[in-house]
């Protein structure tokens, strides 16, 4: 998914070989509808237009296979970065960790952990 997300590919997934039987079961059209209208990079599944209470504590087990590349386009960066950061800290704080919540902040552009964080996140 993430592919998907941050290599800008803004075809509908159905073009990129995903089975009708995947459309809103693991794909899901996370976009604002700011977002619909432009092209680039838009956070999408990290984003405010995840329904939160469809998805918040919905993950047991999230499977990956990183390592993702990191973005290296410093505007599309610093947004991933800031995201993630404040995604991490939610998760960290809502375990009750608010010493490692404060000191967290998303590595440089890696884009593996903001998903992570987004799928951990709980309430």
């Amino acid at each position: 998914m993430t592919v998907i997300e941050l290599n800008e590919i803004t075809t509908p997934p159905s073009a990129n070989h995903a089975t009708k039987a995947l459309q809103g079961l693991v794909l899901f059209d996370q976009r604002t509808e700011d977002e619909r209208g432009q092209t680039g990079f838009v956070l999408g599944s990290l984003g405010d237009a995840v329904d939160s209470k469809k998805f918040n504590g919905f993950f047991d087990v999230v499977v990956g296979n990183p390592p993702w590349s990191v973005v290296n386009d410093n505007e599309r960066s610093k947004e991933l970065d800031r995201v993630g950061t404040e995604l991490g800290r939610s998760v960290l704080k809502a375990r009750g960790l608010d010493d490692a919540a404060a000191e967290y902040a998303n590595p440089g552009g890696v884009p593996d952990l903001p998903f992570l964080w987004r799928a951990g996140r709980v309430g």
